[in-house]
C-alpha cells in the first residue's frame, strides 16, 4: 500500500529573526480575569484550522475548580484531542514535534520559544521551559489511573498549553519578528482578586 501523507503543521511565519526567545521562566497565575489574551485565541485559531474538526477552549470561571490555573487569566489553552482516538493522537504528536522541533540553526524548541509557550500538558505527562532539560515528567498519579474516568484529569482528552504572558499577549516573535523580553504579568494582589 502507498505511504500515508505527513499530517499538516501549522505554518510557520517567514521573515521571523535570527534570534528568538529564551524558554519561559514559570510564571503563575497571579490574578483572576479569564477573558482570552489575544495569543490565546491565535493558537487555538491556528490549530482549528491547521485539524478542522477540532476545538479548544481558554477561559475558566474564577475558582471554578479550586486550583491555580493560567486558564484563570485567560492565557491557557485547552486543545480537545484524545489519546484514545488514534487520528486524534497523532494530530497531538504532530503538534507536540512541531512545537519542540529545532529551527534551522538548530535551536532547540524554536516554535514554542517563538509562541512563548510556558508548560504543556497531556496524556499523564508534563513538559516545562522552565524544567526543559528533564523532558517530559510524570503528571500527578495519573499513570496509576489508566480507567476512562480520569481522561479529563489527567489531560488525555485534551492537550493543555499554558503560556508566557508575553506569548498570551501576542508580543512574541512568532507574530511580531522581534523577540520579546521575559514579561512577568501583573502584581499578585494578596487575594488573587
Amino acid at each position: 500500500p502507498p505511504a500515508e501523507a505527513p499530517l499538516p503543521t501549522p505554518p510557520v511565519p517567514t521573515g521571523l529573526p535570527e534570534n528568538l526567545e529564551s524558554l519561559s521562566p514559570y510564571l503563575p497565575q497571579v490574578s483572576c480575569h479569564p477573558s482570552a489574551t489575544p495569543w490565546a485565541v491565535a493558537l487555538g485559531d491556528l490549530l482549528r484550522a491547521t485539524y478542522p474538526g477540532t476545538s479548544y477552549g481558554i477561559g475558566r470561571d474564577c475558582g471554578a475548580d479550586g486550583m491555580t490555573s493560567e486558564h484563570y487569566e485567560g492565557r491557557a489553552v485547552d486543545w480537545f484531542v484524545s489519546v484514545r482516538k488514534p487520528d486524534q493522537a497523532a494530530r497531538a504528536t504532530a503538534v507536540l514535534n512541531w512545537l519542540f522541533a529545532p529551527d534551522a540553526a538548530g535551536n532547540r524548541y524554536a516554535n514554542a520559544r517563538r509562541l512563548g509557550v510556558m508548560y504543556i500538558i497531556w496524556n499523564n505527562k508534563i513538559w516545562g521551559s522552565y524544567s526543559a532539560d528533564a523532558g517530559w515528567r510524570a503528571y500527578s498519579t495519573c499513570a496509576l489511573r489508566p480507567d476512562p474516568g480520569a481522561d479529563t484529569t489527567c489531560h488525555r482528552d485534551h492537550i493543555h498549553i499554558s503560556l508566557s504572558w508575553a506569548g498570551a499577549m501576542k508580543r512574541t516573535s512568532f507574530w511580531t519578528r522581534t523577540v520579546a523580553a521575559t514579561d512577568y504579568g501583573p502584581c499578585a494582589p494578596a487575594d488573587l482578586n
